[in-house]
């Protein structure tokens, strides 16, 4: 039978802020759920109370799950358009991002991203 000592360090702490469903929907917008169970485990150490932290750590969350070259990137520009004034506006223009970025990369051009962008924005397209 488990002490009570162990029982204890299994227990969650009260001061433990729980997972908000908008975190994972964020997770799930990047294409990276294949890291949900290490991400929440990483917020709830880090302690976060709000998505914003997360973005304000971003860097932090990325090395920590090991994300590779093209997910830290997508992470990296949905954070830069988020602190950008992001809003429920911006909300399409991250999903034409997104579709553009997974557009270059199946066309392995992933490396055109930051030009296309820049010209889609300059010109107002905002659909494939």
């Amino acid at each position: 039978w488990p002490s009570s000592d162990m029982a204890l360090a299994t227990a969650p702490s009260v001061d433990e802020v729980p997972v908000p469903e908008e975190f994972i929907g964020w997770l799930r917008g990047l294409h990276l759920t294949h890291y949900a169970e290490a991400a929440c485990a990483w917020w709830t150490e880090m302690g976060a109370a709000t998505l914003e932290e997360v973005f304000e750590n971003w860097e932090d969350l990325a090395e920590a799950l090991q994300l590779k070259a093209l997910e830290r990137k997508r992470v990296e520009k949905d954070v830069a358009c988020r602190s950008a004034g992001g809003s429920a506006s911006s909300g399409l223009a991250r999903k034409f991002s997104q579709e553009l970025a997974d557009w270059l990369v199946g066309l392995h051009l992933s490396q055109h991203l930051d030009p296309s962008l820049n010209w889609c924005a300059k010109n107002g397209a905002s659909t494939m």
